[in-house]
């Protein structure tokens, strides 16, 4: 009999890494012979071009409520009704969010359900105000995405056996971005475009604009903060050294002649830009933000220097021009295994089967 797998997913943009990340499960365990994963989304999502293929193992609410507290409710109630009537023979339910694992907790307990109850939340526990540690004690079990967000998990009094450290899955790809092969270091950050929030590109900017070797920017993506942006690299002096690319659809097929890809976060989950770019080759320079990079970037593909130190990244960029022809596209491909389809699907199917396994024991 094959194990039923229910992820509970929040009101999203359709647009995130926690879209791509559980419709990849999705489609994956639907060719699995052993394991059945089904995707819910109570409260619908702004895109949905996401699940526009998703045809079987989807249960959707399909609001078009705009108002945030008439969509709660209505949310609530499908939630409720999927727990009711959807969930008789469901062995295990993943929450994406604290706030789905409190609400699942609670009428798991009235409707007197079975299921295990795992947490699976893409952000550092410290610094999202919608992540609540109370509410993910609630849960059974934890899926852990980064080394630093399980260390938070466990600081908080979780037990690391109820901890699986899983990361995100990165497909593999033939694909490596050329080196820029010139004297000037080539550069690109892709992201959000934030001054002073998670992304932290004012502290990025002021590196750049301290740094006296030649150097040139690609810019891949937007933000309401553009213009803010540019005013910013117009007043350092250094706006005609950064194209400012905008978004763009399938940015890795159109960037070519790049040496390091940049990083200045200050917290992250786990970042996926940094697996996508070593898996093709091309080495990072990070901020060592608390969650997320240390599992990515060592002295093979890259450089992590302090979050705030703006001399750190100075430094880190000038070692990285002297250095810039000493990785190898293949090494620095091989430091992506981990985070391989492949090899995280290994990890997500030994887990799931371990913790029912182990329930199924406690009950004997």
């Amino acid at each position: 009999m094959k194990m039923k797998v229910d992820i509970l997913v929040p009101y999203l943009s359709g647009q995130g890494g926690m879209e791509t990340v559980a419709k990849k499960v999705v489609e994956f365990y639907s060719k699995n012979q052993e394991i059945e994963v089904r995707l819910v989304i109570p409260q619908g999502t702004i895109r949905k071009e996401w699940i526009s293929d998703i045809t079987n193992n989807i249960l959707y609410n399909d609001s078009k409520l705009k108002i945030k507290l008439s969509r709660n409710l209505w949310g609530l109630f499908y939630l409720i009704n999927y727990l009711i009537f959807h969930t008789r023979d469901t062995d295990i339910v993943i929450g994406m969010s604290s706030r789905l694992v409190r609400i699942i907790s609670i009428y798991r307990k009235v409707l007197k359900k079975n299921f295990l109850l795992v947490s699976w939340i893409h952000f550092s526990i410290d610094h999202e105000d919608a992540v609540r540690i109370k509410d993910i004690k609630k849960a059974d079990y934890h899926l852990a995405i980064s080394s630093g967000i399980k260390r938070q998990l466990v600081r908080e009094g979780i037990s690391s056996n109820k901890i699986e450290l899983i990361y995100n899955p990165v497909e593999k790809t033939d694909e490596s971005i050329s080196s820029s092969k010139s004297d000037t270091l080539e550069l690109l950050y892709m992201g959000r475009v934030m001054l002073d929030g998670q992304k932290n590109l004012r502290e990025l900017f002021l590196a750049l604009s301290r740094l006296k070797i030649s150097w040139h920017l690609k810019l891949v993506g937007d933000g309401n903060q553009m213009q803010n942006a540019q005013n910013l690299a117009k007043e350092l002096g250094i706006k005609n050294k950064i194209d400012f690319c905008g978004w763009l659809r399938d940015p890795w097929k159109q960037i070519t002649n790049v040496d390091y890809l940049l990083l200045t976060s200050k917290y992250e989950g786990l970042p996926m830009v940094l697996i996508e770019a070593i898996e093709r080759g091309l080495p990072c320079i990070a901020a060592n933000c608390p969650t997320g990079p240390e599992d990515i970037i060592d002295e093979r593909n890259g450089y992590l220097y302090e979050v705030g130190n703006i001399k750190s990244l100075v430094n880190k960029l000038i070692i990285a021009d002297k250095n810039k022809y000493k990785y190898q596209k293949n090494t620095v491909k091989n430091t992506a295994t981990k985070f391989l389809e492949e090899n995280y699907f290994v990890r997500l199917t030994e887990f799931l089967k371990e913790i029912k396994k182990n329930e199924g024991i406690k009950h004997l």
